[in-house]
């Protein structure tokens, strides 16, 4: 039982991350067509938002960064969660055993 509960939590916290993901790939391919509006994509802006603030508050400390033409903030918190997603597979993977 303890088991089965275990595996339910897991399975919820990659749908999360998935669902992050997905939300993330959806911001990114919107921001290519900025005639886009609606309060759905505010929403996504919102959720995917907690995630790329804080990168591009750190990127903004390196001088490369700063003056970079290309925003690297979004894809180094894609490619964050999509590593911690594997982390986190990993990790429940072995103790799911």
């Amino acid at each position: 039982m303890f088991q089965n509960m275990i595996y339910m939590l897991v399975r919820i916290v990659d749908l999360l991350f998935t669902a992050l993901s997905v939300a993330m790939l959806i911001r990114a391919v919107t921001s290519w067509f900025p005639g886009i509006r609606g309060s759905w994509l505010d929403f996504i802006y919102t959720v995917t938002e907690f995630v790329v603030a804080p990168v591009r508050a750190l990127l903004e400390k390196f001088d490369f960064f700063r003056n970079s033409p290309i925003d690297l903030s979004f894809t180094i918190a894609y490619v964050l969660i999509i590593v911690l997603q594997n982390f986190f597979k990993t990790f429940a993977g072995a103790v799911l055993l």
